[in-house]
């Protein structure tokens, strides 16, 4: 972006010289003053003819030389753009797509892990639910025998 903004400011200043090269020639092509002698023209005239030319040769170098840099500038950023630009993207893209298969292995094994632990649970539950039922099968089994032994005790009390 700052070498796009060096050449177009350096296009707009070579713009500016070749339009007051442009003037200066205009004004060389002028007629000299009617009341001056003729060798007094002539000295002026090549004087400002000199002048002028200095001026415009150095202007077209000027010119030149913004052109010169202004390709300068255009072959690097074609050349970025070709190379720099896209390995970056091309690298940014390959990063993505190894972000989101690594994000989706990840979420695999979480939900494979969780489905694991759930069919634990489940397994757990049901082996808790039969503890539970022997439990109370033997509970019962107890309470009977109990009242059995109440029974037998009591009937031996009365004998």
């Amino acid at each position: 972006m700052k070498n796009r903004n060096k050449t177009l400011t350096s296009l707009a200043a070579a713009s500016m010289v070749l339009t007051q090269a442009g003037q200066m020639c205009v004004f060389a092509k002028e007629e000299p003053m009617k009341n001056l002698s003729d060798t007094e023209e002539v000295s002026v005239e090549k004087t400002q003819k000199e002048l002028l030319e200095e001026q415009i040769k150095n202007t077209l170098d000027n010119v030149n030389e913004a052109k010169k840099k202004f390709d300068e500038a255009q072959e690097k950023y074609e050349t970025y753009n070709k190379n720099d630009y896209a390995f970056a993207v091309s690298n940014r893209d390959l990063a993505q797509k190894n972000y989101l298969s690594a994000k989706n292995d990840a979420q695999e094994a979480i939900v494979t892990a969780l489905e694991k632990q759930i069919q634990e649970l489940e397994a757990n539950q049901a082996a808790l639910k039969d503890a539970n039922d022997k439990k109370k099968g033997l509970e019962s089994r107890l309470k009977n025998a109990n009242e059995e032994l109440k029974q037998a005790q009591n009937d031996l009390i009365e004998k």
